[in-house]
């Protein structure tokens, strides 16, 4: 794994922290493979088109909780 978007991802996690554990994996697997697909390899590249992991773990914790 490219150690821009390993940073960026363990960063998303702490800030997912009031999910459960498997919202977390699901979370974090998602947007594992959308960064794959899209072809982003650095952190700026991620940062343009997803957002800080700050930015990004609120909409993360607001997709879960709408599932509920």
């Amino acid at each position: 794994m490219n150690m821009d978007k390993e940073n960026y991802l363990t960063e998303l996690e702490e800030y997912l922290d009031a999910l459960t554990a498997d919202e977390k994996a699901d979370v974090i697997e998602f947007y594992n493979e959308y960064i794959d697909d899209a072809g982003l390899e650095t952190t700026d590249e991620i940062e343009k088109r997803l957002g800080t992991p700050r930015q990004l773990s609120q909409i993360g914790r607001a997709s879960c909780r709408e599932r509920v």
